[in-house]
């Protein structure tokens, strides 16, 4: 009973020191990212890894380091191509302001009239689809009246007697 009250106390010691050194480590990982930033060196696991002092399979054990760093290299990726798209076509006067917004709208009105053509295919399908629809449960019913046995009023005898001619 002392030898199991023991070994609980001393797993609780271990357990709590592994925590503790956890959360250290965490905190070295996050300093590191952020010494990279500052330094706009780029966001990879062995940068980070080397420079918070730790191995790239450790980075990649614990879940939600390794999510913080993925998000934070997608937000980097983001950013940088929108500084560079937004860079890239930028107009210098209002002539070429407004043949760049006249060229979008044509475009835009093609697309216009695409997507109505395609509406309307995609609408004369959808009537066809109804009257398949109405076809099916006419031909259901139909074939519910001929499979299933209906009373039927006429009485047909069954004659015993064959007569005989001579």
């Amino acid at each position: 009973m002392v030898k199991k009250l023991r070994r609980e106390k001393q797993t609780e010691v271990l357990r709590r020191t592994q925590a503790k050194r956890k959360e250290q480590k965490k905190e070295q990982v996050l300093k590191a990212i952020q010494e990279l930033q500052k330094t706009k060196q780029s966001l990879t696991f062995k940068n980070i890894a080397t420079v918070a002092g730790c191995s790239i399979s450790y980075l990649y054990k614990w879940d939600d380091i390794k999510m913080y760093i993925h998000e934070l290299q997608q937000k980097k990726e983001i950013t940088l191509n929108s500084i560079e798209d937004n860079n890239k076509y930028q107009p210098h006067s209002l002539k070429t302001l407004h043949e760049v917004a006249k060229k979008r709208i044509r475009v835009l009105e093609a697309t216009i009239r695409e997507l109505k053509h395609q509406n309307d295919l995609l609408r004369g399908h959808v009537t066809e689809i109804y009257e398949l629809r109405d076809e099916c449960q006419r031909l259901r019913t139909q074939l519910r009246e001929v499979t299933s046995p209906s009373p039927s009023n006429k009485v047909i005898p069954i004659q015993t007697s064959v007569k005989k001619t001579t």
